[in-house]
């Protein structure tokens, strides 16, 4: 079976460009938005907390204790996962007039965790699989030479 990149292009497209589309695309941007400012701000308090100097550092960012900012961010990062959650159930499900209210609440504690362990392993593997391609293992160094 071949993929029709046109087609699948247009899909997506359609999905996006109608009412639930919009709504999800806006409040994905508004949550991913307020997520950056308590990210950046953990990042910058930080810094300042290992004496690097952050005065020319261009990040939006608040002055506020290192766990507010964390907790902020984890709260909004879970919010965007999900949103996630809800978008695919609307996008999969064919709704573009309404989304019905049991796409944001059946079964999304499971569904989050599933969600957040499958990425958490998914990352690692990509940071194996990164390192190993960018520098892989000297088989004679690792195991010895047998000529």
């Amino acid at each position: 079976m071949t993929l029709n990149i046109g087609s699948s292009l247009a899909g997506g497209i359609s999905r996006v460009a109608n009412r639930n589309g919009l709504l999800l695309l806006v409040a994905y941007l508004l949550i991913g938005a307020a997520w950056q400012i308590p990210f950046y701000s953990a990042v910058v308090t930080g810094l300042e907390q290992s004496g690097t100097p952050t005065g020319n550092v261009a990040l939006p960012a608040i002055d506020a204790p290192l766990a507010v900012s964390v907790s902020a961010a984890i709260l909004l990062l879970l919010g965007l996962q999900w949103l996630t959650i809800v978008t695919i159930r609307t996008f999969v499900g064919g709704h573009t007039q309404e989304i019905p209210s049991e796409y944001y609440t059946r079964n999304i504690v499971p569904v989050l965790l599933n969600s957040l362990v499958g990425g958490l392993i998914y990352a690692v593997l990509m940071l194996v699989g990164s390192v190993l391609f960018v520098a892989p293992l000297n088989a004679d160094a690792v195991c010895g030479s047998y000529r």
